[in-house]
């Protein structure tokens, strides 16, 4: 099953918005296939993983699959059926596809047809990898992400108008790293005052990946403000809480969201109480004074360098605890 954790990791981003999962074959104690999501709309891991596999005997073999096989007819045909199919006399399942047209229907599916299933090898681990999916359709709601960089004296940046420059805080590995945050995620949030300061690209021009939807939260910035590159695919909400902004995001059918800032849009999420994860850029510099980072009293859980900057990370006050 950490193989098929292992493989699964190749799948992402590409995947989206479907789940990243590994699959593993194995035979008479040897591994015959494997294979990991492909990108969205191509074959899924257990397909990958049968590839080449018509005609052999599967009664004794066992596939190892992170999530459970799908039992319904989306971009590709049912998983359930193909491996019912080729014969294979066991599955081992790391985790149950909460998604309403699978939670447990693959399951069943397999056993109905005389399959061995056994379920929750590495259960924590599988959700926890694709916590971003189980988030969205569990708690319908995407994946909540908080980012900041902060001085070391607790300031995000100086007092200033629209137009005067961002008081750059992070070095660049640091940048870097955020720019390898947006890759993995459907969205970037930021609020509308941040965006008129700005004028922020939202990119991830640091580093190889995909650019994240920009969304824009904000009751009074029109289409005309934006970027001309950013007119096609940015979003402007002009929801009145944490709570519709969200519901809205889960209509659009975003899945992650990472909430870059300014300040007030952060401390909007933490005094709502609705976030997954909390990732902390602290740099050595000093200013005395300037905008206040926003209060935060939560418990981190894991803290690294990046070279003169010092990451810290915490999972937020509402991840729920099954994953």
């Amino acid at each position: 099953m950490q193989r098929c954790l292992d493989l699964a990791t190749h799948a992402w981003p590409a995947c989206r918005p479907n789940p990243m999962v590994g699959a593993v074959l194995v035979k008479e104690g040897r591994i015959i296939g494997e294979g990991f999501t492909q990108v969205y709309g191509g074959p899924h891991a257990e397909v990958m993983a049968l590839k080449g596999m018509e005609g052999v005997d599967l009664s004794e073999a066992i596939l190892y699959v992170s999530l459970e096989p799908c039992s319904h007819v989306g971009k590709t045909p049912p998983c359930a059926d193909l491996i019912v199919q080729r014969g294979v006399g066991k599955v081992i399942i790391g985790a149950v596809d909460s998604h309403d047209k699978v939670s447990g229907q693959g399951v069943q599916r397999l056993r109905d047809a005389g399959v061995e299933v056994e379920v929750g090898v590495l259960e924590a681990s599988c959700r926890w990898q694709n916590k971003r999916f189980f988030t969205f359709h569990e708690l319908q709601r995407p994946y909540v992400i908080l980012k900041w960089a902060r001085t070391s004296d607790g300031f995000i940046d100086v007092e200033r108008a629209v137009g005067e420059e961002a008081l750059r805080i992070s070095n660049t590995l640091s940048s870097q790293y955020v720019h390898r945050w947006r890759a993995e995620e459907m969205a970037i949030l930021v609020g509308g005052e941040t965006y008129r300061k700005d004028r922020p690209q939202l990119t991830t021009r640091l580093v190889h990946g995909p650019d994240a939807r920009p969304v824009i939260w904000s009751k009074v910035l029109t289409e005309y403000e934006l970027l001309p590159e950013q007119r096609d695919k940015a979003l402007i909400l002009r929801s009145d809480s944490v709570e519709a902004l969200l519901t809205e995001l889960y209509k659009q059918g975003i899945q992650s969201v990472l909430v870059e800032g300014g300040a007030l849009v952060l401390k909007a999420f933490l005094e709502h109480g609705v976030y997954d994860e909390v990732r902390r850029i602290t740099s050595p510099l000093r200013i005395g004074e300037g905008v206040k980072e926003p209060q935060w009293t939560g418990e981190l859980a894991e803290t690294s360098h990046l070279e003169t900057d010092r990451l810290e990370w915490a999972i937020g006050s509402s991840l729920y605890g099954s994953l």
